[in-house]
């Protein structure tokens, strides 16, 4: 026996014994809750249609995961308007 606890398999640390990357945190699922929230808005701002649920859902957990963008994207794309504004 060593004495060093082998490395679990998910850990949240990398093979080399690092923090995980920025990539690696941001791509994590979100919180369930945080999920939930956003549906709850995505289908009020729809009008509140009946049936649509997992839709709404998934649509949350997709913009929840995906990552922000980083300056360099933002300004490759300026005629890109903002969706807070389109109605």
């Amino acid at each position: 026996m060593t004495g060093a606890a082998p490395e679990k398999q998910g850990s949240s640390l990398s093979s080399h014994g690092g923090c995980r990357s920025f990539k690696e945190r941001v791509m994590e699922k979100p919180p369930r809750m945080e999920v939930v929230r956003r549906a709850y808005e995505l289908w009020e701002q729809a009008g509140k249609p009946e049936g649509r649920d997992q839709e709404f859902y998934l649509q949350a957990e997709r913009e929840l995961s995906t990552p922000p963008a980083t300056p360099e994207e933002k300004s490759a794309n300026p005629d890109e308007k903002s969706e807070t504004f389109l109605e």
